[in-house]
């Protein structure tokens, strides 16, 4: 066989790299929220299933928690959404900077996150929402206070699925902004 001429190699190289960089992007693509860059629903549904799975394998608690930034539309409406999506990243922020290396973060849809604590019991779970929401109310966005209402579910035997899990911590938050928001709600 001949051998191939130096820069036949070097092309292929480059163009390896490049496809490595394309394919690289379509997958941070395809599991990450544009604005926010924390995972998006898709994968986070994915997760869910995987999490849960893990969790009833291994015999160790699993908590969703679902959190929901108080009066979210009146930002839009009173500051525009250039300053409701400048709050979304910084809530972004602050729901990523305290997650473990096992937590799962992800952005549900509009102004929802989800987290999927393994291993977490559910007093830890309350604890760890508690100073997210502190760390939430201390965020000023352009001089625009912000706060977060949460529920909290435990994953037990009557959810036989991620959406039952879901279900019940999006219940809690609902209770938390019936009861007066920027609180902590459990199921």
């Amino acid at each position: 066989t001949k051998p191939i001429h130096p820069a036949i190699t070097k092309a292929r190289v480059q163009t390896h790299i490049i496809l490595k960089q394309q394919c690289d992007k379509l997958r941070f693509m395809a599991m990450h929220d544009k604005l926010t860059t924390l995972y998006n629903r898709h994968y986070l549904m994915d997760e869910g299933i995987r999490k849960i799975s893990r969790a009833r394998r291994k015999e160790e608690p699993l908590c969703a928690i679902m959190t929901d930034i108080d009066h979210f539309k009146n930002v839009n409406d009173t500051y525009g959404h250039l300053m409701g999506d400048n709050i979304l990243k910084a809530v972004a922020v602050s729901l990523g900077s305290t997650e473990r290396k096992e937590d799962f973060v992800a952005r549900y849809g509009g102004e929802e996150f989800v987290i999927l604590l393994e291993n977490c019991s559910l007093d830890n779970a309350k604890i760890k929402a508690e100073k997210i929401r502190e760390s939430i109310e201390k965020l000023n966005v352009e001089n625009v206070s912000v706060t977060s209402s949460f529920g909290i579910a435990l994953l037990s035997d009557k959810h036989t699925d991620f959406d039952m899990l879901i279900k019940d911590a999006d219940e809690a938050l609902y209770k938390a902004k019936e009861t007066g928001r920027n609180k902590v709600v459990v199921y």
